[in-house]
């Protein structure tokens, strides 16, 4: 072999031992050595549930995962995969979407619950545990001024869970029948919201209180003719006031009315009894309560302005 040829050889033997030690010092900096193949990590969300009073394991729940949720009936949809616990109470999810999901949780004679916040597929292994409270039912007529039932009313109810409770109670859509009757078959312990909607009426809210092994309860709602009453909560500079709550008090008339919120723009719309007076309460953070009268006869936009409380 001459020298040229010689020369050639080792250039090439050079190269060659270049590219295996690049490829080396690049596994290297991943993470990753030659001698062993990647290994894909367990993703798996799972826990148990139990009852709220006792602590015992709940066998037979069913868990089911969502991936739709409506912002206004909060009614979930297009499920994605569900299963049931086991005798330990215990359930697991292996299968994901790359997407945000919402679990429902219900189990016969409790209430059915689901999770408040949107989740996030888990990266590896996530526990999550759910308490239920026993059912209670809940059943009344829902009636005009008249005393006449009215039916085909839209019954929403919701429960008063902690601020920073993880979960909701799950309402299925109820509406009366042709007697004015609802039944509301899973509500469970605590604080229950019931709102009564229909078309040209006031919104009739009720608020009962259960504690646990409390018997079924019966709640009547009275609704009266409506008409709105809309405007704007201003502060004394002119601008909105988001998230400004809104209340209806009548007049010699004991009516619970539910609280409206402002939107960001300082915008609320509330419907008031028909040829009834009384006043609007409006509250903010920070600022002082303010009361504006409402007439019988009184249909122009209002504007509420409210003034700061003073620095202390």
């Amino acid at each position: 072999m001459d020298v040229r040829t010689a020369a050639i050889a080792t250039l090439l033997t050079l190269c060659i031992q270049s590219v295996v030690l690049g490829d080396e010092i690049s596994r290297m900096a991943n993470g990753v050595e030659r001698s062993q193949p990647l290994v894909q990590q367990k993703r798996e969300l799972s826990g148990i549930v139990t009852d709220a009073e006792s602590g015992s394991p709940i066998k037979d729940a069913i868990l089911e995962i969502f991936t739709k949720i409506d912002p206004k009936t909060m009614v979930l949809s297009n499920l994605f995969a569900s299963t049931r616990t086991n005798d330990s109470g215990f359930y697991s999810f292996t299968n994901f979407l790359q997407e945000p999901f919402y679990i429902k949780v219900s189990a016969r004679s409790y209430e059915s619950v689901y999770t408040a916040s949107p989740i996030e597929p888990p990266a590896g292994l996530r526990e999550l545990n759910f308490q239920l409270s026993k059912a209670i039912r809940v059943e009344g007529i829902v009636y005009g001024e008249s005393k006449q039932p009215l039916e085909n009313v839209i019954i929403k109810y919701s429960k008063s869970m902690r601020a920073d409770s993880p979960f909701i109670l799950y309402s299925e859509a109820i509406t009366t029948d042709q007697n004015g009757r609802y039944v509301i078959e899973k509500a469970g312990a605590g604080d229950l919201n019931i709102y009564a909607l229909k078309q040209g009426y006031t919104i009739g809210y009720k608020i009962i209180r259960r504690k646990p092994g409390d018997a079924d309860s019966r709640v009547n709602i009275m609704l009266m003719r409506g008409r709105q009453i809309s405007g704007k909560i201003l502060d004394i500079d002119g601008e909105p006031i988001k998230n400004a709550s809104v209340k209806f008090v009548l007049d010699n008339l004991d009516l619970d009315l539910p609280i409206t919120v402002a939107n960001d723009e300082g915008h609320f719309s509330i419907v008031i009894p028909v040829n009834h007076e009384g006043f609007l309460i409006a509250r903010a953070p920070g600022f002082a309560d303010t009361e504006l009268r409402i007439e019988a006869i009184d249909e122009d936009e209002k504007v509420v302005v409210l003034k700061r409380k003073p620095v202390r």
